[in-house]
């Protein structure tokens, strides 16, 4: 039910695609439990396109050879790469590239 803020790639209806920004969090009942989610979107800093592609790409990549729990994995070691939490990153990447 945490909050999240990431670069999406969605695809077209005429089958291109697009990336955005999204920022998706959780809604819960009285009990706590998620009930639906809501999601945020606006447009990408263009100068952070070609990083995410890449990201991406080796993610898929890890996934498609080794699981889901690889691309996760591979992930982290991006991130940690940069000497930043996740979000730190992603805000970077979103404000200042």
């Amino acid at each position: 039910g945490d909050e999240i803020f990431a670069f999406v790639k969605n695809k077209a209806k005429d089958g291109n695609f697009y990336w955005v920004f999204a920022n998706v969090s959780a809604s819960f009942d009285a009990n706590g439990n998620i009930i639906n989610y809501y999601s945020v979107r606006r447009a990408p800093n263009r100068k952070s396109i070609s990083i995410i592609e890449e990201v991406y790409k080796i993610l898929l990549e890890k996934e498609k050879k080794s699981g889901i729990n690889a691309g996760v994995s591979a992930l982290m070691d991006i991130v940690s790469s940069y000497k930043m939490t996740y979000n730190e990153l992603i805000f970077n990447l979103q404000e200042n590239n």
